[in-house]
């Protein structure tokens, strides 16, 4: 079997797939804070290279600094919205594991993508070198105080199996550096997380799948 790609990004995996398409983008507001001048803001990104972007996020504050700017966003609930639209692309950039319901998530994609269109999703790896480095030092495993479940691959496939869709491919994301200040900077620390990464991909801080319907 060959080794799934590695990113540096997640926008290195995702916009290369959104240009000139349709795209829906979801939770698209908490990571645009302040950051609408940031080329590395991925719904910015994605709104520059996309034929078409509408972004969804029940966070009315962030929305309406954003939609004055020109974006369009809609409020709305990720596990049960519904627009009269289908898109090429739907976006779920490390949602799925902050919900209640991934399923309704899933099922709330499928009904808004075209027939021949993809679900771009990332989501945390579930065991890396720094999650070892912590159950190590501290006996347990930091996660997001929002997040609600993780996900490894094969997890995914199932759940997204009973939903009526498929992993078309999978990818990983070497991304830890910007959720730990001990890899920001070179050092030991930095050099074995990548060492192992290399070794293996499936060590990298989050994984991406491109979903379809089945």
């Amino acid at each position: 079997m060959s080794r799934p790609p590695m990113f540096r990004s997640k926008n290195d995996f995702i916009l290369p797939i959104v240009r000139d398409k349709s795209v829906l983008d979801l939770g698209c507001v908490d990571y645009g804070k302040g950051l609408t001048h940031d080329p590395t803001w991925l719904h910015g990104a994605i709104t520059a290279l996309a034929a078409k972007t509408v972004g969804i996020d029940c966070d009315t504050d962030g929305i309406a600094p954003l939609f004055e700017k020109g974006f369009d966003i809609r409020c709305a609930n990720v596990e049960d919205f519904r627009l009269d639209e289908q898109f090429d692309v739907v976006v779920a950039g490390d949602i799925i594991e902050h919900v209640s319901n991934p399923g309704a998530v899933l099922d709330c994609i499928r009904k808004h993508l075209t027939e021949s269109g993809m679900c771009l999703l990332t989501t945390p790896v579930t065991v890396n070198f720094m999650r070892l480095v912590e159950l190590i030092f501290t006996g347990e495993i930091y996660a997001h105080p929002e997040h609600t479940c993780w996900f490894t691959s094969g997890v995914l496939a199932e759940l997204v199996r009973r939903h009526g869709l498929t992993i078309d491919s999978l990818c990983y994301i070497n991304d830890a550096r910007l959720y730990y200040p001990l890899l920001s900077r070179w050092g030991v620390p930095r050099l074995i997380d990548m060492a192992l990464c290399r070794i293996h991909p499936v060590f990298c801080e989050t994984f991406g799948a491109v979903l379809r319907k089945a």
